[in-house]
């Protein structure tokens, strides 16, 4: 059997891929690790501080596919019926609010397990406090040594925040 070269869909056409994927992951991760605590910390939709701060904030990303942006509704009623508690804080990206928690858990002396292919989540690792989980499995332990100029060229700078 071939890979899969088209994406999942419903029964009305509308792509359900994320959802599948992000169904398997939570399953994944509560079967495997049996957490404690659990939130999902999902984007307001609203602009943060720092597009106050400056209007070309983000300015050069693309938006979030349509396709992909659609199956968000479904994801958070997954989390519903696992009861995972969703967090969102208007005026905050979702980074912000998952660097809060994971450091206010450390502070507290529980271990904070980030689950995010995120690579700007790693800065926060603090082994053993503070860790982080790709999808890929690998768990990140501790900060991999990166040249200084690959996180501060003005290219990494300007993707990263929008400004030059």
């Amino acid at each position: 059997m071939g890979a899969r070269t088209e994406p999942l869909t419903n029964s009305r056409g509308q792509v359900t891929q994320a959802v599948f994927v992000f169904t398997n992951m939570l399953r994944k991760l509560l079967a495997d690790e049996r957490p404690h605590y659990i939130t999902a910390v999902f984007e307001s939709g609203v602009p943060t501080f720092r597009h106050e701060l400056s209007a070309t904030y983000k300015s050069n990303r693309a938006e979030m596919p349509e396709e992909l942006h659609s199956q968000i509704p479904y994801i958070i009623r997954v989390c519903e019926a696992y009861n995972v508690p969703i967090l969102n804080a208007p005026g905050f990206e979702a980074d912000d609010v998952i660097g809060t928690l994971a450091l206010q858990a450390a502070e507290r002396g529980l271990q904070a397990v980030i689950v995010s292919n995120d690579k700007d989540m790693t800065q926060l690792v603090s082994d053993p406090l503070v860790v982080c989980m790709r999808n890929n499995s690998q768990n990140v332990k501790r900060k991999e040594p990166v040249p200084p100029v690959e996180w501060c060229d003005e290219s990494w700078v300007e993707n990263k925040f929008g400004v030059p």
